[in-house]
């Protein structure tokens, strides 16, 4: 498993600077949600609680209750979904 520190802080379809649609901790973990690619999918990243720099994990589709992504566990996508759906209902 590769270090945090040796992966790149940005990625080409993430723009770290702005707001993300959601940032959640999971255990040990940061994530956060960014819009992807031209908006048709969502952007994962994570950190460890403490670090700055966040990796880029994958992405996923959102179906408009759950996130889908061969990228990540099961039981993370599904508290991921749970914390979008609950940021997109606060919206209304």
């Amino acid at each position: 498993m590769s270090s945090y520190a040796s992966e790149p802080a940005t990625h080409q379809n993430v723009n770290y600077e702005s707001p993300p649609l959601v940032e959640v901790t999971l255990g040990e973990t940061d994530f956060r949600l960014d819009a992807g690619k031209q908006g048709t999918a969502v952007s994962i990243s994570s950190r460890p609680v403490g670090s700055w720099d966040w990796r880029f994990g994958g992405e996923a589709r959102w179906d408009g209750s759950e996130l889908r992504s061969r990228a990540f566990e099961r039981r993370v996508l599904v508290q991921l979904s749970s914390a979008l759906s609950s940021a997109l209902a606060s919206l209304e």
